[in-house]
């Protein structure tokens, strides 16, 4: 278990590196006015404000699940999914440990909530913020059973089976597509 954290540890430091690497470019759109960021919360108020955070959690999941099903194609998987993989009893370690190609993809929702959705700076960082704990949550690698019962909501358990069997449970937050798509599988 301790050289499978290290090789966690090791692959998570290398997609932030490539995500600090992202936020030069993407702070240079905002700052030159290319993005629909807006700083007066004021500007579309407190209800949008909070309505912008779930519509990035919407498309982001959305983005995740359908980018997530393409690289478990056999075309992709062993050059950009398999590292993820690996770690077929992850810890809140693996939550961010992925190969450098997925570590871009995994990128490829920002753009467009930059260009797409108004949002408030902080708006962003309370998504992001979520992003990151809900991740982490899913790769805890032990059940939690209140969330358990919340059937529209990925779960620990439901990622475990993701990471044993692969072809099932693709959501990051909801079970909605899973549903939808018939890739569900209950833990």
């Amino acid at each position: 278990m301790k050289k499978q954290i290290k090789r966690e540890v090791l692959y998570s430091l290398l997609t932030f590196l490539i995500y600090g690497s992202s936020l030069l470019l993407f702070v240079f759109w905002v700052e030159n006015g290319y993005t629909k960021s807006y700083n007066n919360l004021q500007e579309y108020g407190l209800a949008y404000f909070v309505a912008s955070i779930l519509l990035m959690v919407f498309i982001h999941d959305t983005y995740f699940y359908w980018t997530h099903r393409l690289i478990h194609h056999s075309k992709f998987f062993k050059h950009i999914h398999k590292v993820h993989h690996s770690f077929t009893s992850p810890t809140p370690w693996a939550a961010f440990a992925f190969h450098p190609w997925e570590a871009l993809i995994s990128l490829g929702f920002i753009p467009i909530i930059l260009f797409v959705i108004p949002h408030h700076q902080w708006a962003l960082v309370v998504f992001i913020t979520f992003l990151t704990l809900y991740n982490v949550l899913i790769h805890l690698g032990f059940s939690i059973p209140k969330l358990q019962k919340m059937k529209l909501f990925n779960t620990p358990d439901a990622h475990d089976y993701h990471h044993l069997k692969s072809k099932k449970n693709y959501g990051l937050y909801f079970t909605f597509w899973d549903r939808l798509m018939g890739t569900y599988q209950g833990a």
